[in-house]
């Protein structure tokens, strides 16, 4: 017994330098950025170096809007796809602890019994028709896993429940960037509404002033159908902006994980396009890569492929296994007695015809995959915000100048109203001034819109989550 047990630790040693021998170093992987925005220098609207990570938290509440803030609330909570990635992060975890099991030993309980006919030595005899034999025992068996092959699996699960918690939060991210931008859409579709009405009102006075220069014989009946034709156009184009408004709402409403209509009465109680007032915070690119949650998803992508490549290089190598049994046998023909049992088990791969070479060469060609996937979001992401910080300072800027334009043109409209009322200028005059208001209100709104969109975008550029 003593030969027997000097013999197993011999080999568990000669595995363990063999091991010591063949240990992968990890590869390292290296991208260069810059460590500050191209677009943000010098800028009162975006501020940098901002070491406290509160503003991170619930930032759309920075557009203090209670409509936005319940809207985002219920499609936290109701949204179906979000639900779905909780149950992928459950069902991640589910394996995780399923690869850390395969590590530890296991023991279980056997119970045997055999009824066998008498087949005794000579000059030996018994009473019984047939010996009946049972052996209850416990058995432990541990792969000992000296090359990693296993330890590497479970550390791939780890870093695919990291890389799917990652995703749950990129997808959380885009979830309320979707949800505030179809809000604003929606506002922006009823400001322009707002606008048609109080240009309908306009053009009916007009209309009315034609009219009345009409009856006096100051007017044609062309100047009429020019003022009633410009009124029935601008009637049309707000059953348009009802639709693309309705369109909205559903789409809000399908987000939130609501039924049809079921927001409607909800979305009635705002009226202004949201805004964000304060600087947006924008931290250095580094700080970017570290937070985002799609980088941080690629990144585990990519340690997950490294460590399954290190367990497919494992495999290669031996396996041995221990096994221990402990039990009792009793027989109604021999007397009872303790059993036991210790052994050990070693396997190694002779000939497989490149099966394990070619499994080694596809965890490769994976992990190399992965690092170019990951080399690729970083470069996407660095790209976005760079995008949407030129974007944010650009609609920034035009609507402060479409803010001009408005009083500039109201003032223009109202001074042509009284000229026309005494006939100084003809009424082309006045429609063209009016024209003027109409479509410098429509692109201000616009603008604004873009403009709180690009906000939205930007935040979410740089890895806003909640």
């Amino acid at each position: 017994m003593y030969f027997t047990v000097k013999k197993i630790f011999s080999i568990l040693l000669v595995l363990l330098l063999i091991a010591s021998c063949i240990k992968r170093q990890d590869p390292e992987y290296n991208i260069d950025v810059k460590s500050h925005w191209y677009k943000s220098q010098d800028n009162k609207i975006i501020k940098t170096n901002y070491l406290d990570k509160r503003y991170r938290r619930y930032w759309w509440r920075k557009f203090n809007d209670d409509v936005l803030n319940y809207l985002v609330q219920s499609a936290i909570q109701n949204n179906p796809d979000f639900k779905i990635a909780h149950l992928r992060i459950k069902e991640a975890r589910a394996n995780k602890v399923k690869a850390k099991a395969v590590l530890s030993p296991e023991v279980y309980a056997t119970g045997h019994t055999t009824i066998s006919s008498q087949n005794l030595p000579a000059g030996m005899t018994t009473n019984q028709d047939a010996v009946i034999t049972s052996t209850p025992s416990l058995n432990a068996s541990w792969e000992t896993d000296f090359f990693g092959a296993n330890k590497n699996i479970n550390t791939a699960k780890q870093h695919k429940l990291f890389a799917i918690i990652s995703e749950k939060n990129y997808f959380l991210a885009t979830l309320i960037a979707d949800v505030i931008t179809n809000y604003i859409e929606y506002r922006k579709y009823q400001k322009l509404l707002s606008i048609n009405e109080r240009n309908l009102k306009s053009q009916i006075e007009i209309l009315g002033m034609v009219q009345a220069k009409h009856k006096s014989g100051l007017e044609s009946d062309f100047e009429v159908r020019q003022a009633r034709s410009v009124y029935l156009t601008t009637k049309a184009q707000s059953h348009k902006l009802n639709y693309q408004k309705l369109q909205s709402q559903y789409r809000i409403e399908t987000l939130c994980g609501a039924a049809i209509g079921f927001l409607g009465n909800a979305l009635k109680r705002g009226r202004f396009i949201p805004q964000i007032k304060a600087p947006i915070v924008a931290n250095s690119p580094l700080y970017v890569i570290q937070n985002r949650p799609d980088i941080i998803q690629a990144e585990e992508e990519l340690l997950e492929a490294t460590a399954l490549t290190k367990s497919a290089i494992a495999s290669q190598f031996p396996k041995s296994t221990l096994s221990v049994m402990l039990g009792a046998q009793s027989s109604n023909f021999l007397p009872s007695q303790v059993i036991w049992e210790i052994g050990s088990a070693v396997t190694a791969p002779l000939i497989n015809f490149d099966r394990i070479k070619s499994e080694i060469n596809v965890k490769e060609a994976k992990e190399e995959q992965a690092f170019l996937n990951y080399q690729k979001v970083v470069s996407k992401a660095l790209e976005e915000v760079e995008v949407n910080f030129g974007r944010y300072i650009s609609y920034h800027n035009h609507h402060l100048e479409l803010e001009k334009l408005v009083q500039n043109n109201k003032k223009a409209l109202s001074l042509s109203k009284h000229l026309y009322e005494s006939s100084t200028i003809p009424y082309i005059d006045v429609l063209e001034a009016e024209k003027d208001v109409y479509n410098a209100e429509i692109l201000k709104t616009e603008s604004l819109a873009e403009f709180s969109k690009t906000s939205v975008a930007l935040h979410k550029a740089l890895g806003y989550c909640i």
